[in-house]
């Protein structure tokens, strides 16, 4: 097996840079607007009023919640993220004032419900936990934690290993795909480390821990939450509620 030498600063320039997006071409309006449908009709069944989303990167969903008058905060640890959800904001001449931003490292965004507003629901999505080493993850879970009111919702999309791990397996950890771009992207995992890497014609990579479904549900059974735990294809979705009743 490949041995890998991990770098714990990737992020820094992956997500920092102007031509981000263009990694991600099949972030279409359509994906876009089915996911907020979802968070929709799962905030009204939970009376949630108030959202943070965290890292909202350049603003997929913050500014379509808002659109829909959920009082939204977006927290992104890169300005040029937040500024793509600006220009965006701008370009649609969208009138928001229930939308708000700040540019804060999600590893120190709350440390406990007295010192930092909490909101009826707390977003996690598109695969953006587990860039950091493993003691700082279980830091920014326990925050995210924090930042749930009572009663309130926590969402956490992360990859679903299940799906992936077979086919890495079975081509011997690594898989050669070419996206939109034209780029031969490379996705391989180390098994030691239970890290995957995808490499984005050969410039960029990402880095990213993989946890198996107890891994959440452990701690999040921990800090008070009812866990529900689906697994969609390459996807897996935590819906967690603080001190509930039922998901249902």
């Amino acid at each position: 097996m490949e041995c890998f030498n991990f770098n714990m600063n990737w992020h820094k320039n992956f997500f920092n840079d102007p031509n981000y997006k263009n990694n991600y071409s099949f972030l279409t309006k359509e994906r876009t607007d089915k996911e907020i449908i979802f968070l929709d009709e799962l905030f009204k069944r939970h009376n949630v009023s108030t959202v943070l989303d965290i890292p909202c990167g350049f603003g997929r969903h913050a500014i379509g919640l808002a659109k829909l008058g959920y009082v939204v905060h977006g927290v992104d640890l890169f300005e040029i993220q937040l500024d793509f959800a600006k220009k965006t904001i701008e370009e649609e001449k969208l009138n928001l004032p229930n939308l708000t931003f700040s540019q804060e490292d999600m590893r120190d965004f709350s440390h406990n419900q007295y010192d930092r507003k909490q909101y009826d629901a707390v977003i996690n999505m598109f695969m953006s936990f587990g860039y950091y080493s493993k003691k700082e993850d279980k830091k920014i879970l326990f925050n995210l934690c924090d930042s749930v009111a009572k009663n309130g919702l926590l969402i956490i999309e992360v990859r679903n290993p299940f799906y992936f791990l077979p086919k890495l397996i079975a081509s011997n950890y690594k898989m050669v795909e070419v996206d939109d771009y034209g780029r031969k992207n490379i996705t391989s995992f180390d098994s030691l480390e239970s890290k995957l890497i995808i490499e984005f014609g050969g410039k960029k990579r990402t880095e990213m821990n993989i946890y198996y479904p107890d891994y959440f549900r452990e701690i999040l059974e921990e800090k008070g939450f009812k866990v529900d735990i689906d697994l969609k294809k390459h996807i897996m979705l935590i819906v967690a509620k603080k001190k509930s009743l039922s998901l249902t």
